[in-house]
């Protein structure tokens, strides 16, 4: 149970360090966020995930990637980096194809596609802790 925790956990210290480093230096990290159908905002669907645009923002994200990607790595070791990549690469392709043409920033889409994939993963498996902890964290998180 504890191995689980550990990529979520580094994942959310390197996402905690980007944004009190640019809220230390006063950077507006919003800049190299994703801009939709723009070539250079492309650049965004690699760096979206780390930047947050205030506190209360991050905190949100931030229990919902820690819940989540341990699920993730303790139902589904092998595949959890697979799916993380697909998740965060399909999700922003997908944000950079249909979005409003704006900065967007955050790591919602990679919370989305984890619940997602622990849903749908259930649903195909039967197993209803997976559905349940996936429908739960959206309704808090999405609330």
């Amino acid at each position: 149970m504890f191995t689980a925790a550990v990529l979520p956990v580094l994942a959310l210290l390197v996402i905690w360090s980007v944004f009190l480093i640019g809220h230390a230096y006063r950077l507006n990290m919003a800049r190299s966020g994703l801009v939709p159908r723009d070539t250079l905002g492309a650049v965004g669907i690699l760096t979206a995930p780390f930047l947050h645009g205030d506190l209360d923002h991050l905190f949100n994200n931030s229990v919902a990637l820690f819940v989540l990607g341990w699920c993730l790595q303790y139902f589904y070791p092998k595949a959890a980096l697979r799916v993380t990549l697909a998740v965060w690469l399909l999700g922003g392709f997908g944000v950079w194809l249909t979005a409003r043409p704006e900065h967007h920033i955050g790591a919602s889409g990679i919370v989305y596609g984890f619940a997602s994939f622990l849903f749908f993963s259930g649903v195909i498996r039967r197993q209803r802790t997976l559905m349940a902890v996936s429908l739960l964290m959206v309704f808090l998180y999405g609330s």
